[in-house]
């Protein structure tokens, strides 16, 4: 029995920047100050500034910025793999014993 074919990657999904751009438009006043002490950035003006498209993150502030968010940057293979992996995990326990999906009793 085959699993499921789902989507690995569309395009409707939000890239770096969008993900960004939205994390810094809906922190509270306490993450801003996370944002700020860990870009480096002395006032709220340099997040407007960067919302503007007026300024950008650094190299070397983006992996403190992204910290703070709780988010990380990791290839595309491993996404395609964890995706994977959870499909076949989902799907096996009883298929692999020629018992049928699983959940099926």
């Amino acid at each position: 029995m085959n699993a499921n074919v789902i989507p690995i990657a569309t395009g409707s999904q939000p890239q770096g920047e969008t993900l960004i751009r939205k994390a810094l438009t809906s922190m509270t006043k306490a993450q801003r100050a996370k944002v700020m002490q860990a870009a480096g950035w002395k006032d709220e003006s340099s997040i407007n500034q960067v919302l503007n498209g007026n300024a950008g993150v650094k190299l070397e502030q983006l992996d403190a910025i992204l910290d703070v968010f709780g988010l990380a940057l990791v290839e595309q293979w491993y996404m395609d793999y964890l995706a994977r992996g959870n499909t076949i995990g989902a799907n096996c326990c009883r298929a692999r014993l020629s018992q049928g999906t699983c959940g099926a009793h």
